[in-house]
Parts: C-alpha cells; sequence; structure tokens
C-alpha cells in the first residue's frame, strides 16, 4: 500500500516534471524568437542612415509607452474617484443613521429628566401616589432602553 502511493506520488511527479520541461522549451522559444526579431532589427540599424531609422523606433515606442501611461493614469482617477465618493455615501448613509440614533437617545433622556424631576417634586411634596409613578417610569425606562438597544 506504501509502495503504491509512493509509486503514484513519483508518477504525479513525473508528469509535472514533464509539463514544466515542455513549458520551459515553449519559453526558451519564445525568447530565441524575441532575440532573433532584436538581431534582426539591430543589423538593419547598423546600415547606413541607421540613426534616423533608429530614432524614428525609439520615438515611436516612446509614443507607445506615454500613451499607455496616460491610459493608466485616466483609469487610476476613475477607480479612486469611484471610491471616493463611495466612502462619501456610505459616510453620509451612516451619519444619518447615527443622526437618527443620537435624537432619538436626547429624546429618551429628556423624558427620562422630566419622570425624575416629577417624582423628586411629588416626594417632596409627600404625594401618595409616588410609589405607582415610580413604578411606570421604571416600566417605561426599561422599555425605552430596549427600545435604544433594539431589543
Amino acid at each position: 500500500m506504501l509502495q503504491d502511493q509512493q509509486l503514484e506520488q513519483a508518477r504525479s511527479e513525473r508528469g509535472q516534471l514533464d509539463r514544466l520541461r515542455a513549458e520551459m522549451a515553449e519559453q526558451e522559444a519564445q525568447w530565441k524568437e524575441a532575440y532573433d526579431v532584436l538581431l534582426a532589427e539591430n543589423n538593419a540599424l547598423k546600415s547606413s542612415g541607421s540613426e534616423a531609422l533608429l530614432a524614428a523606433q525609439w520615438r515611436q515606442r516612446y509614443e507607445t509607452c506615454m500613451a499607455e501611461k496616460e491610459n493608466l493614469k485616466t483609469q487610476l482617477q476613475t477607480a479612486q474617484q469611484k471610491l471616493t465618493s463611495d466612502g462619501d455615501e456610505k459616510r453620509k448613509a451612516d451619519a444619518g443613521k447615527y443622526e437618527m440614533k443620537y435624537r432619538d437617545l436626547k429624546e429618551s433622556f429628556r423624558l427620562y429628566r422630566k419622570k425624575a424631576k416629577e417624582i423628586f417634586e411629588a416626594q417632596q411634596n409627600g404625594d401618595v401616589s409616588v410609589r405607582r409613578k415610580q413604578f411606570s417610569f421604571l416600566i417605561t425606562l426599561s422599555r425605552l432602553d430596549a427600545v435604544d438597544l433594539g431589543i
């Protein structure tokens, strides 16, 4: 069983090795072809009047590179603008959500202070129904906390 696994692994590695050799041979052929093209081009440029041809060739390469640079620069700016606008929209949406929560919390606290003041004043006046108000106040307060916490 162990030998079968080792044999299968060896076959797999052999297949990978063969694929890598084929890829390397293909890459070498591509490099050889590119080298031959450049060598022929250089030989043509070494002939008489080659300076003008060489300058034209370099000018063409330069213009191609600059066009690619401008294209990529435009794409980058577009992507940055999109990211910035998406971020701004998200921040505005978040700000609105938190603004609503802040207003709700502020209103809850205002009601809490009002009820607390009423209970305090009732205690000072010796009102008998103070206990009932305290109990209803605590129930209201717990409901407001549950709403604020999203329970």
